[in-house]
């Protein structure tokens, strides 16, 4: 039983899967500051998903729980 975070990105679909919700999340960052854009807001409002914007790509965080 544990939980998984699955990252995907606004123009490519599913980026990738992560055990660790830190590494999910600059996995999405690194994503969304791909095309040179520094700054990113981060949005972990929802405890399930973690929305990151840029100036022009977007990723979010998604988690699901195994068994």
């Amino acid at each position: 039983m544990a939980n998984v975070y699955q990252v995907y990105g606004n123009h490519d679909g599913a980026l990738g899967i992560y055990g660790s919700k830190k590494r999910a999340i600059q996995a999405a960052i690194e994503y969304v500051q791909q095309n040179g854009v520094l700054e990113c807001t981060i949005d972990n409002n929802n405890p399930y998903i973690t929305y990151i914007e840029g100036e022009d790509s977007t990723a979010q965080v998604e988690q699901f729980y195994l068994k």
